[in-house]
C-alpha cells in the first residue's frame, strides 16, 4: 500500500505541476526566488554607484560679477550716452557749456562762489526724505570728448553719507531701474557701493571712507581707451 500510494504521487496528476513531483517544484521556485532577490540587490547595488556625485556651484561675488559686467556690457554693442540734466556722454567742451547756459536759463542749474573770484554751477538732487540737496560736478574729457562726470551731492546738516548714499540709491532705482550690482558696506567702500552698468555707460554711486557720497556717470570705452593712451 505504501508503494502504491509514492507511486501514485509521482504519476498522479492531482500530486504534480508541469510534470515535476510536488516536492521538487517547491524547491525549485525557493531557487528561483532567491536568484529574483539577489539580481534585483544586484541591479539597486549597482545604480547606486551610477549615480554622479553633485559638487557645490559657488555663485560668483558681487565684485566678480561687476568685473564681467565692465567687460561684457561694452561689448554688446548697446549704447547708453544720456547722463543727469540730459548731458551727454561724448559731448565736445563746447557742446557741454552750451548745454550747461541752457540748464541756468531754465533754472535747473545756479552758480554759487567758488573760492574768492570764482564760480561754478551745480543742480539739486531731489530725495525722498531729505529733501533738496546741492549737488557739485566736474567734468573730464579725453580728446575733447566727455567721458566721465564726478558728482558730490552735499551732506545735509545731521545726515552723514551713509544715509545719503541710501536715499540716492532709492532716486537712481527709480531712474534707472535696479542696480545691476551692489557691493555691501565695507567690502570696497565703507558705506557701499552702487552699480547701473548698460552698455557702455556706467553709474556708480558710494560712500568713502571720506565721509563723502560719489556719483561716477563713466563712459566705459572712451575711459578705456584714455587710460590706454595715458598709460594710467
Amino acid at each position: 500500500m505504501g508503494s502504491l500510494l509514492s507511486f501514485k504521487k509521482q504519476f498522479d496528476p492531482a500530486f504534480m505541476r508541469f510534470g515535476l513531483p510536488e516536492d521538487s517544484l517547491n524547491a525549485r521556485k525557493g531557487g528561483v526566488l532567491v536568484l529574483i532577490m539577489l539580481v534585483i540587490g544586484l541591479s539597486t547595488g549597482c545604480s547606486r554607484k551610477q549615480q554622479p556625485v553633485l559638487e557645490a556651484v559657488e555663485e560668483p561675488s558681487p565684485a566678480e560679477v561687476l568685473e564681467a559686467l565692465r567687460i561684457r556690457e561694452p561689448a554688446s554693442g548697446q549704447r547708453r550716452d544720456t547722463v543727469m540734466l540730459d548731458f551727454l556722454l561724448g559731448m565736445s567742451r563746447r557742446q557741454m557749456t552750451a548745454h550747461t547756459m541752457k540748464l541756468a536759463r531754465e533754472g535747473k542749474m545756479y552758480k554759487v562762489p567758488k573760492g574768492a573770484n570764482r564760480s561754478e554751477y551745480v543742480y539739486d538732487l531731489y530725495l525722498d526724505n531729505l529733501g533738496k540737496v546741492r549737488t557739485y560736478f566736474e567734468a573730464r574729457f579725453y580728446r575733447d570728448s566727455l567721458y566721465k562726470l564726478e558728482c558730490l551731492p552735499s551732506l545735509p546738516k545731521g545726515v552723514d553719507a551713509k544715509t545719503l548714499c541710501a536715499e540716492t540709491a532709492v532716486l537712481y532705482a527709480r531712474k534707472y531701474g535696479p542696480a545691476s550690482v551692489v557691493l555691501p558696506a565695507d567690502s570696497v567702500y565703507p558705506g557701499g557701493a552702487h552699480y547701473w552698468i548698460r552698455g557702455n555707460r556706467e553709474i556708480e554711486l558710494y560712500a568713502d571712507d571720506r565721509n563723502r557720497v560719489v556719483i561716477h556717470y563713466v563712459d566705459l570705452l572712451r575711459q578705456r581707451k584714455a587710460e590706454r593712451d595715458l598709460d594710467i
